[in-house]
């Protein structure tokens, strides 16, 4: 089994864990319960590569945490008003669930310098309940390839993907270049990242 260590941060306390990277989402909420003592666990956070703190409610968003972490070891939180603030925004007891696809299909442009492009998403509500307020697609780390920073997003529907652009300008250099975007939600980050990986000739 491919274990990883996990450090749980309990008040201003840390647990140290031992977890199965190829579990699922739910055993590692079991596993965190049972060196807690804690019941009622749905929402977990996990610090990405960039320092965020960021939302963690399904298999694919807990891969998607080992994959990006870079420390020796994945730490994760839970805190008691977290589920308040989920639930005031969006007005939904739900877990939340965004999937963000490129419709450029392999998320790769390629440019020459100064040149100017329209980069596409699909956004994807996973869950049962609109998704609504303060919900906006903002770039959050790497190289900044657009004058737009964030994009208001006025509603996400269950299983109604919307699309959303952003106007890519290429450096005056050469090289590559990446950008990460993420889903808001007042504030806080959603679902997979968003990225543009950019080569400049």
């Amino acid at each position: 089994m491919s274990k990883n260590k996990i450090k749980i941060q309990v008040g201003d306390k840390f647990k140290l864990i031992e977890f199965d990277r190829n579990q699922s989402f739910q055993q590692l909420i079991q596993a965190i319960s049972n060196q807690t003592n804690m019941k009622n666990i749905r929402f977990l956070q996990y610090i990405d590569d960039e320092k965020d703190w960021i939302h963690m409610t399904s298999d694919i968003e807990l891969k998607e945490a080992f994959d990006s972490f870079g420390g020796e070891y994945l730490t994760i939180k839970f805190q008691g008003e977290l589920a308040e603030k989920i639930q005031e925004q969006p007005k939904s007891t739900e877990e939340i669930s965004i999937t963000i696809i490129p419709i450029n299909e392999d998320s790769k442009l390629e440019l020459k310098r100064g040149q100017q492009k329209q980069f596409r998403w699909l956004i994807s509500n996973q869950g049962t309940e609109n998704i609504e307020g303060d919900v906006a697609f903002t770039f959050v780390g790497g190289d900044k390839l657009s004058k737009q920073e964030q994009i208001h997003v006025e509603k996400l529907s269950p299983k109604e993907p919307i699309e959303i652009s952003v106007n890519v300008e290429a450096p005056q250099k050469t090289g590559r270049f990446i950008s990460f975007w993420r889903i808001k939600i007042a504030g806080e980050s959603y679902g997979n990242k968003g990225w543009i990986d950019l080569t400049v000739k």
